[in-house]
């Protein structure tokens, strides 16, 4: 659960920065239905 990353760990981890927006929007969405 979180944004899409590459070779975690490693030299070579990259992160695919869109996919953060999409993971905070969902995480935002989430935690709203809990109140």
């Amino acid at each position: 659960f979180g944004p899409t990353i590459r070779y975690p760990h490693s030299p070579d981890e990259c992160m695919h920065i869109p996919s953060v927006q999409r993971f905070w929007d969902l995480l935002v969405a989430t935690l709203s239905r809990l109140d």
